[in-house]
């Protein structure tokens, strides 16, 4: 269950990535981040839910950024970009289906 504290922590960050202006967005992997998190983390989907869904979007908003920031670092240490991608998103996404 998410904190109150972790809702502000993490609309508070939503906001200042949403300012910068070199700031990338891809609305279609947000979309598929949010359709993942409902179908394959349930627990985790609820929590979100139970502070509106704009604290969703924001939670998505905010694991894409932190996703594309970690695979420009492992790129610029010289992983191949693929591999990079992959570790970025295992780090940041939350793709993996919650245990039993």
């Amino acid at each position: 269950m998410l904190t109150l504290e972790q809702v502000l922590a993490t609309r508070v960050e939503a906001r200042r990535r949403r300012r910068d202006p070199n700031c990338r967005h891809d609305q279609e992997m947000h979309l598929r981040l949010l359709t993942t998190w409902e179908r394959d983390r349930p627990r985790m989907w609820a929590s979100l839910m139970a502070h509106g869904r704009e604290v969703a979007d924001d939670m998505a908003f905010v694991a894409q950024q932190r996703m594309l920031e970690r695979q420009a670092v492992l790129m610029h240490a010289g992983m191949p970009v693929m591999d990079a991608r992959e570790m970025a998103e295992r780090e940041h996404l939350l793709l993996t289906a919650e245990a039993n």
